[in-house]
């Protein structure tokens, strides 16, 4: 395994257990409840994550076959290109830029929490 990938595998068991580790103390009000207005709770915020996974992680899913069937593989390092590096300084933490949502990635209903964050942790498993 290229340390690439290993460095990518550490990140999403690091991201799992910070995710398990915040939402453990929180009860359903406190994982609903919004610290301003004008901000998110913990569970839209973990359901934005869920929405948007759920719409990206098939379209990247069906790029890898793809690219897999016609022989296009590598074994890196890889990068991003330069849309995807802006993308990735502009929204990596902390956020340099804070931008709204679209509207099918904003959180509308947001399930109990344990449902929430056992979606959430699935996708990090991939």
């Amino acid at each position: 395994m290229s340390p690439q990938t290993e460095a990518m595998i550490r990140e999403y068991r690091d991201i799992r257990e910070r995710a398990e580790r915040l939402a453990a103390p929180l009860d359903e009000a406190a994982f609903l409840r919004r610290p301003a207005e004008d901000a998110w709770s913990p569970g839209e915020c973990l359901e934005h994550l869920n929405q948007t996974a759920a719409q990206y992680l098939p379209q990247l899913q069906e790029a890898l076959e793809a690219g897999k069937e016609q022989g296009r593989t590598g074994t890196g390092p890889f990068g991003y290109g330069p849309l995807g590096g802006f993308l990735v300084r502009t929204m990596e933490p902390p956020a340099k830029r804070r931008m709204r949502a679209p509207g099918r990635f904003q959180p509308v209903d947001v399930p109990p929490k344990a449902e929430c964050v056992a979606r959430f942790l699935s996708y990090q498993d991939g």
